[in-house]
């Protein structure tokens, strides 16, 4: 927070008491104020607050810690409207300045495995994030996720923390009060944003990671000077970090890489190269400290054309799209009023609509024409985008957010593209801390004195409350949603839900049927949607219908967070490749990577006449990650008649190495082909190994085998040796499959030992078989009990084209 802030805080750490009880109020007539817990203690000191996702209408708040003088932090629950006399966890943590327990968030699966985030300043030289699981009300198995960041025990701590539509966790940190980790500097957390895995690992694919190298490997983006709070906007997913200024209160929508500026500019953009830094970023919502922005409207400054006003003034304007603006001193009248700006045309030019005639006017001599920003406070503290049917479409997305200083809280409609359009007050308090949507559908407001704030849109007839309308959770878990009636019903009312559109893996796990009484009609009752597990790796996303007989339905978006790492596919697990051409194969991902990554595809092992001839760097992003790729492999020429083989490696950042083996066939024909053969008596033919329908009989009893196979294996019985032919004692045998479709031609020898010479006898055999074929050969003996075993040699011989 601010440096005079600082000195506010540390009244509280002492135990100072500060009895704001100004009055609270709201200036959209639409809404309704109510205090919805009046503050419990004398020096609360909260810090945060967040709804549980789990149907239990549970509302946890945050007690930063140094209050009574001692350095203990809790984490207190309101249920069903009361304060709980127990507290949920209490933390010893450092509570100097703004130092203590900052910040909290709930894991997407809460409903499921009662997790629960919190952002602690452990000590003068350190931060963490401290896990705990919620057991009934009562959080147990406290496990420190992340510890060593920095911190220099004094303010700019930053605090915000929370799960990304990637299902990663992420969190804030400011420059803490002396400019650390500003600029392009790289080597820390502080002034950045952060982003691990939820068990406190770094994410393969965080956009600075090197390893071993100087990089802190956590950072996701930078130039950040005091982000006490983030969000992440429902059905988007955008980063949205607030961050305390100097000079300007800036709301920045982060992604990875982006540089908001600090400390060389706010609102604006630094000269020079972001590198290594991807880009630099203005701020989406912006407002004075402590003040307003007035500019000088030129002579002729102020011009209406076709509805359009184009303002130019005499110096940079500094304005952003969406902020409000007031107009007065124009010679022509018609021109004052208050606006919001449309479109930035340049340093001194802007725009916004405004109906009337076309007209060219500016500023007179005296009084001077001026444009005037819209007060809104000095010190940006928590907001939360309204996710619930309780109020119309146009509230349905709007940010709202809060100012410690002043107290008030402002709110920002958005286009369907997430571009702000306005930003206007919307309520005034005291010391506005952090806010959320409740299950009834209302918004609340935390003040630091611990009390609550509750502003709930009145609709003008009955309909279907639903909070939230865009739930996340994680693949094998589930969420709550909430469902009351808008009003009092003269009977009952049933309600359903189910899915009409989407992933088939998500599912109403509880009943999927409602209903309220004339009685009840305002309690909210919980429906628990839930993401089943699948094979593949892609987030899943379903719609769901809320129906009532005779009322406007309602939808709710799920997202489910898949919990399987984005994988490598690939078409083969092997290929062929014939020698001097070339085989491809395609590549893809499982599911979408959180940023771009190359896949490296490179020879690893084997045969070095096979490479890849294109394809060996692949880039994959959200966009593209299912569309196949094409890798292609070349096979060499080379002199031997042998078929090469090597395994080809894909590798990439954050992904699982995944291998393929690339076969060469080879186009030589090798000199000829020697096959197994063997003569068998009855007994062995018993044996399971040895076919029999192999075997032919004859006259005499015993059965005798002889087989080649000119395309596949031959018949190889274990019990059975080679037969080997020798030549001039020089080994004939080759076993090498044949490549073409050539004619071969076979002699057949008969002998009594296989170191004869190759001699062919009487018993030769020749003749030609085209390759593809079976043959069998069969002989008689008449005397095959006395005489030695005899066997069969065979020679075949590829014919020459």
């Amino acid at each position: 927070m601010k440096k005079f802030i600082t000195s506010i805080l540390s009244l509280f750490c002492i135990g100072q008491i500060i009895n704001d009880q100004t009055q609270a109020a709201v200036f959209d007539a639409n809404f309704t104020e109510t205090t919805f817990l009046a503050s419990p203690f004398s020096s609360f000191l909260g810090t945060g607050m967040a709804w549980a996702p789990d149907g239990s209408n549970r509302l946890f708040i945050l007690r930063k810690g140094g209050f009574s003088g001692i350095s203990s932090a809790q984490v207190r629950i309101v249920k069903n409207g009361s304060l709980l006399g127990t507290p949920f966890a209490t933390e010893s943590v450092f509570t100097n300045s703004e130092c203590g327990l900052i910040g909290m968030a709930f894991d997407p699966s809460f409903a499921s495995n009662g997790y629960v985030y919190f952002f602690i300043t452990a000590s003068d030289s350190e931060q963490q994030i401290v896990r705990y699981t919620a057991v009934g009300d009562i959080g147990t198995n406290r496990t420190v996720i992340l510890s060593g960041l920095p911190t220099i025990g004094n303010n700019h701590d930053g605090g915000g923390v929370g799960i990304g539509r990637d299902g990663k966790l992420y969190w804030t940190i400011g420059d803490l009060g002396n400019r650390t980790g500003v600029d392009l500097d790289l080597t820390t957390l502080a002034a950045k944003a952060g982003r691990a895995n939820r068990d406190g690992t770094v994410p393969l694919d965080n956009p600075f990671r090197d390893g071993p190298g100087p990089n802190q490997d956590f950072i996701f983006a930078g130039g950040m000077r005091n982000p006490f709070t983030l969000n992440f906007q429902p059905g988007t997913g955008a980063l949205w970090v607030n961050i305390v200024g100097d000079n300007i209160e800036q709301i920045f929508k982060v992604e990875a890489g982006d540089h908001c500026g600090y400390d060389d500019i706010e609102n604006g953009i630094p000269g020079g190269s972001p590198s290594p830094y991807f880009r630099y970023i203005m701020p989406s919502i912006k407002y004075q400290t402590n003040g307003t922005l007035t500019r000088q409207i030129t002579a002729t400054g102020a011009v209406r054309s076709s509805g359009i006003v184009t303002i130019t003034t005499t110096t940079g304007h500094r304005m952003v799209p969406g902020e409000k603006v007031t107009v007065s001193g124009v010679s022509d009248a018609s021109f004052n009023g208050s606006f919001f700006i449309q479109n930035i045309i340049n340093g001194t030019q802007f725009s916004y609509s405004q109906a009337g005639p076309n007209a060219s006017s500016g500023s007179p001599v005296s009084p001077v024409a001026r444009v005037q920003t819209l007060f809104i406070g000095g010190s940006l503290t928590g907001g939360t985008f309204f996710d619930s049917t309780l109020a119309p479409p146009s509230y349905r997305g709007n940010y709202f957010f809060g100012d410690y200083n002043s107290g008030n809280v402002a709110r920002a409609t958005l286009s369907p593209s997430g571009a702000v359009t306005s930003v206007d007050s919307f309520a005034s308090a005291s010391q506005m801390i952090d806010m959320d949507v409740g299950p009834d559908g209302a918004l609340y407001g935390l003040q630091f004195n611990g009390q609550i704030l509750r502003w709930a849109y009145q609709p003008a007839a009955q309909g279907l409350v639903v909070s939230p309308i865009h739930p996340q959770t994680d693949e094998n878990a589930r969420i709550a949603v909430s469902v009351r009636l808008a009003q009092a019903p003269a009977a009952n009312v049933a309600v359903d839900i189910t899915r009409t559109a989407g992933d088939s893996d998500l599912i109403v796990e509880s009943s999927p049927s409602l209903t309220f009484t004339p009685t009840n009609w305002e309690v909210p009752q919980t429906v628990f949607l839930k993401s089943n597990t699948d094979a593949d790796a892609i987030n899943d996303s379903a719609d769901f219908s809320v129906t009532s007989a005779g009322l406007p339905t309602e939808m709710v978006k799920l997202f489910s967070v898949d919990d399987d790492a984005p994988e490598i596919i690939t078409s083969v697990n092997s290929l062929m490749v014939s020698e001097g051409g070339t085989n491809s194969f395609a590549v893809s991902l499982s599911g979408p990577p959180a940023i771009p990554v190359t896949i490296n595809v490179a020879r690893t092992a084997g045969d070095t006449d096979l490479s890849v001839s294109s394809g060996a760097s692949l880039i994959f992003n959200k966009a593209n990650f299912a569309t196949p790729q094409q890798v292609v492999i070349a096979a060499g020429e080379d002199a031997d008649a042998i078929n090469g083989t090597a395994t080809f490696s894909l590798s990439g950042a954050g992904l699982t190495t995944q291998t393929i083996t690339a076969n060469e066939q080879d186009n030589e024909i090798p000199p000829y082909q020697l096959w197994r053969m063997a003569k068998f008596t009855s007994a062995e033919l018993a044996d399971p190994l040895v076919s029999s329908d192999l075997a032919d009989p004859d006259s005499d009893g015993v059965k005798n085998l002889l087989e080649y196979a000119l395309a596949g294996e031959p018949k190889e019985p274990s019990n059975l040796s080679p037969v080997i032919g020798y030549e001039n004692g020089e080994l004939t045998y080759q076993y090498t499959r044949a490549i073409a479709a050539v004619d071969i031609s076979y002699q057949i020898q008969e002998s009594t030992t296989l170191l004869d010479p190759w001699v062919p006898t009487t018993l030769n055999l020749t003749g030609s078989e085209v390759l593809g074929t079976k043959v069998r050969f069969t002989y008689g003996e008449t005397t095959p009990s006395s005489e030695p075993r005899r066997f069969f040699r065979l020679r075949v011989t590829l014919i020459s084209p």
